[in-house]
């Protein structure tokens, strides 16, 4: 196994931003594609948080993926799309990244605004 580990999760990560325009001279505001990369997931332990006075639940973990000039112009404002397995379509808020020498570790959380 390479220093990436087990590489098994294809991911798309997205930015916010300038769309295009909406026909009528606005700024469509949206969620882009940026890049397509396998990845590394490990879940933690899931958790429960109260949000506007009703129980919401949230998953947190780490997505490992190699090091390219891709990935390293990946911010905690970008955000992770899910593209298959069990967590198809999950859309995750990066909360940090940890730039090692070979591969990004990135500190994420499931179901919350992104």
């Amino acid at each position: 196994m390479t220093a990436a580990g087990r590489l098994d999760t294809r991911v798309r990560f997205e930015r916010y931003g300038n769309a295009g325009d909406d026909g009528y001279g606005n700024t469509i505001q949206a969620w882009a594609p940026l890049i397509e990369r396998w990845a590394g997931y490990r879940p933690e332990f899931g958790r429960e948080a109260v949000a506007a006075g009703r129980l919401q639940s949230t998953r947190a973990g780490t997505v490992t993926v190699r090091r390219d000039s891709g990935t390293a112009g990946v911010t905690p404002a970008d955000r992770i799309v899910f593209m298959a397995g069990p967590n198809k379509d999950a859309v995750a808020a990066i909360r940090a990244i940890i730039p090692l020498v070979d591969v990004i570790e990135m500190t994420i959380e499931i179901g919350v605004a992104t």
